[in-house]
């Protein structure tokens, strides 16, 4: 068994602040923090570094002004250093890469998969939860029976057409429960 270790020395207020910090570098696809020290079975510890020399590509996109971003280099303000972060993110969030120079909203990893949650009961939509803001969904009941001929329409996707009755819910940011939700579903599918 080998034993990986990464260290860094961060200057925030709280443990909670400097493990955030932490895990959000770690996770940074263009950061620098790339060097590893490994030790072996026989305590012989030997230096890595994974850095990889590459151009950049758009991995970031501002989640107000959808403006892309390739790297940080081009935030107002680069994660850690984002004033008010831990009021403006919660715990099972996504972090942010920094701050839109456009609009002052977060800017996060294109990367991140957004995940979205519906709650349904009885068979009908009650609410619509994402992992995080800005997110719009739309939900067609293919359940017609009883309708009026004004409430169904028909979405024409090419050769794959489908008539429904169109349901409005507003998408709530709720990133605490849907992460919940999330590990628990993916624990289940993994135990089957």
């Amino acid at each position: 068994m080998k034993r990986v270790t990464w260290t860094i020395e961060l200057d925030e207020d709280t443990v909670e602040a400097a493990a955030v910090v932490a895990l959000a570098i770690m996770r940074d696809q263009e950061s620098t923090a790339t060097v590893f020290d490994v030790t072996d079975e026989k305590g012989k510890t030997v230096s890595v570094d994974l850095r990889r020399d590459h151009e950049p590509v758009a991995n970031l996109r501002c989640d107000n002004c959808w403006a892309f971003f390739k790297g940080t280099d081009k935030l107002a303000r680069v994660f850690p250093d984002i004033p008010d972060l831990l009021s403006r993110i919660e715990p099972g969030g996504v972090v942010p890469a920094g701050e839109c120079p456009d609009c002052g909203a977060l800017v996060y990893p294109l990367n991140a998969p957004v995940r979205v949650a519906v709650l349904l009961e009885g068979g009908l939509v009650k609410a619509v939860l994402a992992d995080r803001g800005n997110v719009r969904a739309a939900v067609l009941d293919l359940d017609t029976e009883g309708a009026d001929d004004s409430e169904i329409i028909t979405v024409d996707a090419g050769d794959d057409n489908m008539t429904g009755i169109p349901v409005t819910k507003d998408v709530i940011a709720a990133p605490v429960f849907v992460s919940a939700l999330f590990t628990l579903t993916e624990k289940l599918e993994n135990e089957t």
